[in-house]
């Protein structure tokens, strides 16, 4: 069966074009060049793996033409990426009838393979053969399969046609089924290296164990088990970007290739998007931003909006999240950048989704020359700004041959829009704290009532990667009743007149957090202090992280300060709060 694939393509290629002499911000996009493969496939990959199957779990052999003197041709989608580098140096391909594995030695992999793009690979003259019982094709090493070289691989596939992700075929799989088709060869056949989904799964040591161990060779294996108590192993790369995220705790659904070592099943993720569900799961697939929104400050356009051409007007806000940009240096040949390192400083792509490569689904924001927008948003100059959720004002209209955004005046960082010519170019920036890229933090903690089953409430963690303060009074299905205060620096506003903080924050399971917890400040040396309102909470639901909207401390301009996270819960609430980027702007 079809579900939705909650990975994401990588970045279209994009041909050439010419004839554009106009300045950078005013270029139309090159049209796409679409490859078309000459190879006509004329075997399934079941066949082939049927064909060349033998019981030994170590052997290779050559792939020899058809009876009739023909090629041996197959073709399907990719399934693997490896960005997240825990699928190294493998291209996976996928048809109606089942999925092989080609182990190649080659970097950057997703930038030339597309996940969702159809591959045809001549296979004649190859070599396939069994790795510890796992078919795949690649080279003799130690007389055994190990990695052809990339020139090998190229030189027998083509890519036919644009990616297309929405015709991946995901399988919604149990542990009971999978140890059925573990029992037949025919089930062998079909079932290994097949994108897969489990629901309802949960780590045997979530929340205790890393998924691997950052740094070290080879790789590590934890178990998941469903609601009945069977097992499965999931195998992560220690070298990957996977291998310091924490197992999540509850139940979830894994979305992972059905790898198979010695005599069993075991998954290997494609990337973090692959949990999904459990109570810890990062947010790393946020929803929309909001519904189509009316375009002002407070409900500002949702890419979606801009995108369907349902958006339209000047002066209008627009919310989404930055997911890369395009080099124009070259005007026959753009560059779309979806990862670092960034070399287009001219404009931004906005997204729904923090995770999108997919051009089309992006909104092209221009950041005029010059501007305090482009200065501080573009992302050469600015490359922690990636993946931020941020709400833009400009003027709806096509740019780059596709809906856009551009005579950008203002921005503000979060689901909506500021006031005026927008958060920073009010003033000037006094104070940031707390980054999310930052492996250190300088603020202090002041318990006022800790119980003693608690060793701390607040702390500065990072999870995949990304760091924030932390605020919890909740331990092994517990609530506390607690109080304490995250502490920043001192904070010098006696050169400005009025004075603004923000800072982003989220919280999934919200039940005292907006009556218990909030922010407060006090004079330097001063010991009480004084309420201030957030105008902006997290919804509840997911660790979707939101701004908080500008928080006035103009009471506060002429003094040095000090400002207060204030955690608090009780016996019968204790949420988790998360906090990052936070900021003090004045004038």
């Amino acid at each position: 069966m079809k579900i939705n694939r909650i990975f994401l393509a990588s970045a279209i290629l994009c041909g050439s074009a010419v004839g554009f002499s106009s300045c950078d911000e005013e270029l139309d996009r090159p049209p796409v060049i679409e490859p078309m493969a000459t190879y006509q496939p004329n075997t399934t990959i079941a066949e082939l793996k049927e064909a060349y199957w033998q019981a030994d779990n170590n052997y290779y052999t050559p792939i020899l033409t058809t009876s009739k003197g023909d090629s041996i041709i197959i073709a399907g989608r990719v399934v693997s990426n490896d960005a997240a580098g825990n699928l190294y140096r493998q291209v996976i391909i996928e048809d109606e009838t089942g999925a092989i594995d080609f182990s190649v030695t080659m970097n950057d992999i997703n930038t030339k393979y597309y996940y969702g793009q159809e591959v045809r690979v001549n296979v004649t003259g190859m070599i396939i053969g069994k790795y510890s019982g796992l078919v795949r094709i690649g080279a003799i090493y130690n007389n055994g399969i190990g990695r052809m070289d990339e020139a090998q691989f190229t030189t027998h596939a083509q890519v036919n046609r644009l990616p297309n992700p929405a015709l991946v075929d995901t399988a919604l799989v149990t542990l009971e089924d999978l140890a059925t088709y573990k029992a037949t060869t025919e089930g062998l056949i079909r079932w290994q290296s097949r994108l897969v989904r489990l629901d309802r799964m949960k780590f045997n040591q979530g929340g205790r164990t890393m998924l691997g161990v950052p740094g070290t060779t080879s790789g590590t294996s934890v178990k998941l088990s469903d609601e009945s108590g069977k097992t499965i192993e999931l195998r992560t790369n220690n070298m990957s970007t996977l291998a310091g995220m924490t197992a999540p705790t509850g139940t979830g659904s894994v979305t992972a290739i059905l790898g198979y070592f010695g005599s069993d099943w075991q998954l290997m993720l494609v990337d973090a998007a692959g949990l999904q569900g459990f109570d810890d799961t990062p947010s790393i697939n946020p929803p929309n931003p909001g519904g189509e929104g009316d375009g002002s400050s407070a409900n500002p356009f949702t890419v979606d909006a801009v995108t369907s051409g349902a958006a339209s007007g000047t002066g209008v806000w627009v919310t989404g999240y930055i997911v890369g940009c395009i080099d124009t240096s070259d005007s026959n040949n753009y560059q779309y950048q979806f990862s670092a390192p960034f070399t287009g400083a001219a404009n931004l792509l906005l997204a729904a989704n923090p995770d999108e490569k997919i051009l089309e689904n992006c909104v092209p924001v221009q950041l005029s020359n010059g501007t305090t927008v482009r200065n501080e948003l573009n992302l050469p100059a600015n490359p922690a700004n990636h993946g931020k959720q941020v709400t833009i004002q400009g003027n709806v209209e096509k740019y780059f041959n596709q809906p856009g955004l551009k005579t950008t005046t203002s921005y503000n960082w979060g689901g909506t829009g500021g006031t005026g010519g927008g958060e920073v170019e009010d003033g000037q920036v006094i104070y940031t704290g707390l980054a999310q890229s930052a492996a250190e933090c300088d603020w202090t903690f002041d318990n006022v009532t800790m119980p003693t089953e608690l060793s701390y409430i607040w702390k500065w963690t990072e999870y995949n990667g990304n760091h924030y303060l932390n605020g919890s009074a909740y331990l092994d299905k517990v609530a506390y009743a607690a109080e304490s205060y995250a502490v920043s620096p001192e904070i010098d506003l006696t050169a400005v007149t009025s004075a603004t903080a923000s800072f982003e924050h989220a919280a999934k399971f919200q039940t005292t957090l907006t009556t218990l917890c909030g922010f407060a400040v006090r004079e330097s040396g001063a010991s009480d202090w004084t309420p201030v309102a957030i105008p902006t909470w997290p919804a509840a639901g997911s660790w979707t992280f939101v701004n908080s909207g500008s928080i006035n401390l103009s009471a506060f301009a002429g003094k040095k300060i000090q400002v207060g996270l204030k955690y608090g819960s009780s016996t019968s609430g204790a949420d988790t709060w998360e906090i990052r980027n936070f900021k003090v702007t004045g004038k």
